[in-house]
């Protein structure tokens, strides 16, 4: 018998994946950070729907920081993306620790590699209570 093949590789990659109704081949930390590989909260977490209007320019990404993991601990090179599928409205899902309140600002990087922070009414940053169950919704509104 030959060894398997890449082909033949990702083949039972694919049937293992639906059978088990998940994508199987692909690290947790990888899949929990896109929309499209949407990971269920697990214990002592809750979902959380990122919907945010943000008009960019072409070469603009938009992302998500904040206080957690997660969010990547406001740091810029982790940030969560979210998707503009649906442009002005991008979107995103992050699970978050259940009961915890969560500071979380958006920013843009720019086709050159720098970043643009939003500006918040007040200043600051924004916040989040997460709930104990369920889960919550974002829907929020940047200015640049």
């Amino acid at each position: 018998m030959a060894p398997l093949n890449w082909a033949m590789g990702e083949y039972i990659s694919l049937l293992a994946s639906i059978h088990a109704g998940r994508v199987v081949d692909i690290p947790f930390i990888v899949r929990a950070r896109y929309s499209n590989c949407v990971v269920p909260p697990a214990s002592g977490q809750a979902s959380v729907t990122i919907s945010v209007n943000a008009t960019t320019q072409p070469g603009q990404y938009l992302y998500i920081t904040g206080s957690t993991d997660a969010h990547g601990n406001w740091n810029t090179d982790l940030g969560l993306p979210v998707d503009p599928a649906n442009y002005p409205v991008w979107s995103n899902a992050v699970n978050l620790p259940a009961s915890s309140s969560v500071q979380y600002k958006y920013y843009r990087k720019n086709a050159d590699g720098s970043v643009t922070w939003e500006s918040v009414s007040g200043g600051g940053n924004r916040t989040l209570n997460v709930p104990a169950s369920g889960g919550a919704a974002l829907d929020d509104t940047v200015g640049w």
